[in-house]
């Protein structure tokens, strides 16, 4: 899968991505002309074979106005200049700077004083005094010394003309529409819209919230929201898409007309403060949402804002959703060529939740990950002639991982590259493409070859890989021969096709294509009159001009593409019926569709239809005719690269491959671990490209620290599992490892034993200390040359064997720091004594909570280079070592409540080595008593003389456990006459039977599901004795989940616990839930942790009442117990001595009362969501809220009383302490209400 994979679109001057635009970011336009924007930046276009993004670099101003001093000229700066504004600093300086000019599809159209070749200065002859075109702009670079400043070189060495490039904003691509707002310079009217969301996502909900703000509003002025829900033909679609106008603030009515025109879709209206937020329903599929202001009753159209969003209907669970590891061939076979070595990552892969692999079978210098070439007669990849890619191998690679997969369960696909057959940098090539196949590899049309058709093995274009011609019949035979050998020989569960594709849009140009373009265009009725201008031509300045054709010809190429897919997957399901098993054909792409053409795949289905909001570069390119050329009906599935370093990234490409597939296949979103290299980032990663897709890819197996992708892929907080040290000799303290056992990445001290392995693995540009069984270091790799800071011939290989016993300290920094390599390189030198240790096994703690004073801490620890004795103390107290195979050491503790901190100290053979805190929390800790002081036993008194006792009260306890395991409590209450008095339920509920944990981008679920069955069976035996007895129903929530679940999570975070309660318990005549129980604990939890704590309340069809307690509130909250959140809402009419209040008023006939539970005040304000009807197909309802006084028989005024009920039925109150509420249409009479001012 590449050299680094991130990358399969086009690899050459116009192959740089450029860009989904971001319809809907929140900007807004700036009241004053700003010149500077922090976070603006410029990016190049990329090869991708090595990377998935380009180079970025700051713009410092954008439309400077430097001949006038606004701003004053700096002396070096890379500006932005759009039409309307001169490129210009200074008469002087027009032929001594650097310049690209941008198209309006974002394209470089020309390069002013471009180097000739990196590293080589422009001859500065040409002049950057130039004008933007429309819709485009001019990036001027200026500086006073090419070589030593860099602007001017940044922009004469990484700009070809047909380049696509970004604009980005804090790392997000942004459109220069919507830059030019920033800086305050695009006139736009003054009220302004701002959008509060993500630009581009995916939902399963069936509606999307639109929520943000109209900011600059003039006081004497009306302002509201049109909100239209379009289909990619911009077709209104949707309940709401109907033609509606303003009649006044906040009403919208029926069709009509308003000022001149009718305003089509949905208008809310904004609260007092600008701001507004509204549901809007979703069609299937792909919604296009344009957002927009009315002013006065006139819609401002230059305010629109757009958001997309693909509704899945259908929800693939996540236990069916695919995680695959891809595992590159050459970057994992040295740690991999043993039958234990394979067998241990797949185990480890296997308890991470890795579901399959997609395992090089054919890498992109042809060679062979199997034995059994029998059609092919292929090398194996020991075999490749590349020394810095060697590997001993005697086992059948392949077959040894289907062996190890199988046995636990996980799938592996054969991948293969498919239109790659050798490495130009190294010349290695596995089928000799030199010499014997010369006439396999593709022919250019290339810039660097001012427009002579050259091989890529002559090209000046210089690239990496040598792809081969996908039109050539010899090159597809071969390829499908690959794929039958393996389908012969080996038991794998599918293909992936990599690399299917051209090498980038410069190619092929051969004989052979030309005859095959010509036999195409015969079949749309054309003919090829100009060779090969009709496609298009590269002039001898290296500029590029499209010909008549070029749409056909872009067509024509990937409908070789998918033609070659559709006779693989022909091969594919033959092999099906002879194996007997399912086998998949699936595909790994780009996922920057938008610019894919260069490499002529269509991977979008044939039912996408181009909306310009999309922002593609060729717009007019996606016709019948090219969409006819998709090769989705040839697989099963469908993994595409969103190899970026955001979420917003992530799921927004993710969501574009959702919009092109449409859900013809299951498409997952596949992650680059380069690419994230946090363990935060990696979880945010993976969780964005799993939540928006039917699985994810992770790239690559070399890249991968198992337990931080098991927790990417849990979705748990990672916290190192190992802290570890080593002892440093010059220093004379510990020495912080960052990990054990893992491929060394930049940044990072790594320590190896020989768990790992026979050696290191590491390439030469690292320091590793080597230490024996002793604790004696016996070679330190690269010590001079990292303490002098030469690197050069004398550079000394790195991938260090690893001694028996002993352990291998390795270091590496990123490219220009020296930092780790040098404290490496000081710190030891060979004879010196040193030790290493790590400690483990304490993770438990940061989840768990105590409630007993007296605990045992427990962790283990390892230790290497040990002579004599290995010392453990605990806030300076020796440990005891209870398992000496395992390391395990214990020691008891007193806790009280809150954090209990305990330091843990390692020393070996005397030497302090490694140190942790590990802290455990105490929750209803009860403290020893104290011994009372006796009291004397004073004289017995005599018995008194015993009265009859009454008939007594009875309590039958009846105990149910459902199919779920819920255990059920009832205790049912009799009185003297046998009459039942009461009974109460009372629910065990805990993980694993009805609770279910899941979460999203910012909060975690718990769902707890109330058993109908069990509940039901009670209420039937109570029936036998009194049918008239209501089941008061009890229900704890689940502690320790809770508790858990928030300790787990990360900082700012919230919890959402939601309670089911089946329609057929809510509405039984004989059941009431009268306690809803938060134990206090999980009150205190959620404080410690400084988290929003939200409890909902609903049946399965969603109807609900939510509480939330702010995490801030709960800061300043006292406990009081546990909390009792049930309610009910009802008539008025139904509780008598309310109803005869309110006839008292003249106003209302009749209300809603809220009754709630609890007992006094909550520990925090509460604000309560609850569905008490008065639905609206319009708008909002106000009503009135007052708390009823049961002693003076009034209703007493609240702070605020006055509310709304939204379209749905919803009423949000804010509370701080529980009574029976009563809510009125109409304000009432004085007469009934107690006033707040005379309470």
């Amino acid at each position: 899968m590449k050299n680094r994979k991130k990358l399969i679109s086009l690899v050459l001057c116009l192959s740089m991505i450029i860009g989904l635009v971001s319809p809907g970011l929140s900007i807004t336009s700036s009241a004053a002309r700003v010149y500077s924007i922090p976070g603006l930046e410029i990016e190049t276009a990329f090869d991708p074979n090595f990377a998935s993004e380009g180079q970025r670099r700051t713009i410092d101003f954008v439309n400077p106005d430097f001949e006038n001093g606004s701003p004053a000229f700096p002396g070096k700066a890379i500006s932005l200049f759009t039409p309307g504004h001169r490129a210009f600093v200074s008469e002087g300086s027009i032929k001594t700077n650097t310049a690209i000019v941008v198209d309006a599809n974002m394209t470089v159209i020309q390069v002013i004083n471009r180097a000739p070749k990196p590293g080589d200065k422009p001859s500065f002859t040409e002049s950057t005094d130039v004008v933007a075109p429309e819709g485009g702009f001019v990036l001027l670079a200026c500086d006073s010394s090419y070589a030593n400043d860099g602007y001017k070189k940044f922009i004469a060495e990484n700009f070809k003309v047909g380049d696509a490039v970004k604009l980005r904003l804090d790392g997000t691509s942004v459109t220069l529409k919507q830059v030019l707002a920033l800086s305050g310079d695009d006139e736009a009217p003054k009220a302004q819209l701002t959008l509060n969301y993500t630009d581009m996502y995916t939902t399963t909900d069936a509606s999307a919230l639109v929520s943000g703000a109209v900011t600059n509003r003039n006081s004497g002025l009306t302002y509201q929201i049109n909100i239209k829900l379009l289909d990619a033909e911009n077709n209104l679609i949707g309940a709401d898409s109907g033609n509606v106008a303003v009649t006044e603030p906040g009403i919208v009515s029926g069709p009509s007309i308003v000022s001149g025109s009718a305003i089509s879709g949905m208008i809310i209206d904004i609260n007092e403060d600008g701001t507004f937020s509204q549901e809007v329903s979703l069609e299937t599929g792909v919604n296009y949402i344009d957002v927009a202001i009315i002013e006065n009753g006139v819609l401002l159209e230059k305010t629109t804002k757009s958001m997309i969003v693909f509704q899945k209907d259908q929800i693939t669970l996540d236990e069916d959703k695919q995680v695959v590891m891809w595992i590159d061939q050459f970057a994992n076979a040295k740690n991999l060529n043993t039958v234990e070595k394979i067998e241990k990552m797949v185990a480890t892969a296997k308890n991470a939740g890795v579901t399959a692999f997609a395992f090089d079978v054919k890498g992109p210098e042809g060679y062979a990950s199997y034995k059994k070439a029998t059609l092919t007669n292929v090398p194996y990849l020991t075999e490749t002639t590349n020394p810095s890619k060697s590997v001993e191998m005697e086992i059948d690679f392949l077959e040894e991982m289907i062996k190890a997969s199988h046995a636990v369960g996980i799938k592996l696909y054969a991948s293969y590259n498919f239109f790659t057959e050798g490495n130009l940098a190294t010349g290695d090539s596995a089928i000799d493409i030199y010499e014997k196949n010369r006439d396999w590899a593709e022919v250019f049309q290339a810039p660097e070859d001012k427009g002579e058709l050259k091989s890529v093995l002559d090209s000046d274009r210089k690239g990496t890989l040598i792809f081969v011609n996908p039109a050539n019949e010899g090159v597809r035979q071969f390829q499908l021969d690959r794929v039958e050998e393996v389908l012969q020989n080996y038991d794998v569960d599918g293909v992936v096709m990599d690399r299917c594709r051209y090498d980038n849009q410069y190619a092929d140009f051969s004989d052979i294509t030309k005859t095959k373009f010509e036999a195409y265009l015969a079949g749309q009725g054309k003919t090829l009159e100009n060779w090969p201008a009709d496609a298009y031509k590269i002039n001898a300045d290296g500029t590029m001009t499209t010909g008549r054709l070029y749409n056909e010809w872009l067509t024509f190429r990937s409908q070789i593409i998918g033609d070659f897919a559709a006779d693989l997957k022909t091969l594919v399901d033959e092999y099906e019926i002879i194996k007997g098993k399912d086998l998949l054909l699936s595909a790994y792409v780009g996922s920057w569709y938008e610019v894919y053409y260069q490499n002529g795949v269509n991977w979008a289905d044939e039912s996408f239809i181009y909306n310009e909001r999309l922002n593609f570069p060729t717009p007019d390119l996606y016709t019948p005719e090219y969409r006819s050329t998709s090769y989705l009906d040839s697989i099963e599935f469908l993994m595409i690269g969103c190899y970026y370093d955001t979420e917003a990234e992530i799921a927004k490409y993710t969501t574009l491959g959702n919009i092109l597939t449409n859900g013809k296949v299951p498409l997952i979103g596949s992650i680059d671990l380069t690419s994230l290299k946090t363990p935060e980032l990696q979880r945010i990663g993976f969780q964005a490209a799993f939540d928006n897709s039917d699985g994810a890819m992770i790239f690559d197996l070399c890249y991968v620290n198992w337990y931080m992708i098991e927790c990417a892929i849990k979705d748990r907080v990672y916290e190192n599992p190992f802290t570890i040290g080593t002892y440093n000799p010059a220093a004379q303290v510990p020495l912080t490892i960052t990990d054990i056992n893992t491929s060394r990445a930049e940044d990072t001290i790594v320590l190896y034993n020989s768990e790992y392995g026979d050696a290191t693995g590491t390439n030469q540009w690292g320091v590793e200390v080597i230490v024996d069984t002793n604790g004696v270091v016996t070679n330190v790799v690269n010590k001079q040359q990292a303490i002098d800071w030469v690197w050069g011939d004398n550079t000394e290989l790195n991938n260090s064997i690893i001694p028996e016993g002993g352990f291998v300290i390795s270091a590496a920094d990123k490219s220009g720091s020296r930092t780790l390599r040098q404290l490496l390189a000081n710190s030891y030198s060979a004879g010196d004594k040193t030790t290493a240790a790590y400690i483990t096994d304490y993770l438990q703690y940061n989840t768990n909570v105590y409630n007993k004073e007296n605990e045992v801490l427990s962790f283990s620890v390892k230790a290497w280079g040990i002579s004599d004795s290995v010392e453990v103390l605990v806030n300076g107290k020796a440990a005891t070592l209870k398992d000496t195979v395992s390391g395990t050491y214990e020691i008891p503790v007193k806790l009280a409540n809150g954090s209990n901190l305990f330091k843990v100290e390692v020393y070996v053979d005397g030497l302090k080595t490694v140190e942790k805190e590990i802290t455990m929390t105490g929750v209803n800790v009860t403290p020893s008593p104290v011994d009372p002081t006796p009291t004397p036993t004073p004289n017995p008194t005599p018995d008194p003389t015993p009265t009859p006792k009454p008939e007594e009260e009875t309590v039958t306890t009846m105990e149910i456990k459902d199919k779920n395991g819920v255990t059920i409590v009832a205790n049912i209450k009799t009185g003297k006459d046998g009459a039942v008095e009461s009974a109460v339920a009372s629910l065990n509920i805990s993980k694993g039977n009805k609770v279910t944990t899941s979460k999203d981008k910012k909060t975690s679920y718990i769902t707890i599901e109330i058993p109908t069955e069990g509940l039901l069976s009670v209420v039937n035996k109570l029936g036998e004795i009194s049918k008239e007895t209501v089941l008061e129903v009890e229900v704890t929530l689940p502690e320790k989940d809770i508790i858990k679940q928030l300790n787990n999570s990360p900082k700012g975070e919230s919890l959402q616990t939601t309670i089911v309660i089946p329609s057929k318990l809510s509405n039984h005549d004989n059941i009431q839930f009268t306690s809803i129980i938060v134990p206090e604990s999980v009150i205190e939890a959620a404080k410690l942790k400084n988290k929003d704590l939200i409890i909902k309340v609903q049946d399965e069809k969603g109807k609900a009442y939510k509480w939330t307690f702010d995490s801030k509130d709960l800061q300043n909250s006292k406990a009081t117990g546990d909390i009792n959140l049930a309610l009910e809402v009802y008539r008025t009419e139904d509780k008598e001595d309310i109803q005869k209040l309110i006839d008292k008023d003249t106003k209302n006939k009749s209300g809603k009362v809220i009754s709630f539970f609890n007992a006094g005040e909550f520990p925090a304000k509460a604000k309560v969501k609850l569905h008490i009807g008065n639905e609206s197909k319009t708008k909002a309802k106000r009503v009135f809220l007052y708390r009823y006084n049961k002693k003076t028989n009034k209703l007493e005024e609240l702070k605020q009383s006055n509310y709304k009920v939204d379209r749905k039925g919803y009423l949000t109150l804010e509370l701080t302490n529980a009574s029976d509420y009563v809510v009125l249409e109409q304000k009432p009479v004085d007469k009934i209400v107690n006033k707040l001012k005379t309470k």
